[in-house]
């Protein structure tokens, strides 16, 4: 599999009246027993991981996930009211994994 074969799904997160994309690439189902997140270094974005994707695209019973920050990659900026700071993205970290894994999984 190649990077261009990694694509970018999205989950919304609204804050306020300002609602915004964040961009992340996932392998495997989400109910997977082992889940992992790939959380790129400031200055890098979820493709950072397409060569580790590459390896683990067949391990079974696996969930990989890797995310763009706000206004990194694919995800969209903040609003000019708001800062780029790391409790702002641990923030949509959390609500993506909140919204996007535990949630589905509760419903299951």
């Amino acid at each position: 599999m190649s990077a261009s074969s990694f694509t970018a799904d999205f989950h919304t997160v609204t804050q306020g009246k300002y609602s915004r994309k964040i961009a992340y690439s996932r392998i495997g189902e989400i109910s997977a027993s082992n889940f992992f997140i790939c959380l790129p270094g400031l200055l890098e974005t979820r493709e950072s991981f397409d060569g580790l994707f590459s390896l683990v695209e067949n391990y079974s019973d696996a969930c990989w996930l890797s995310i763009d920050y706000c206004g990194r990659g694919l995800s969209d900026p903040l609003s000019n009211d708001e800062s780029y700071t790391i409790s702002q993205y641990v923030k949509d970290v959390e609500n993506l994994i909140e919204k996007t894994v535990l949630q589905p999984a509760t419903h299951a």
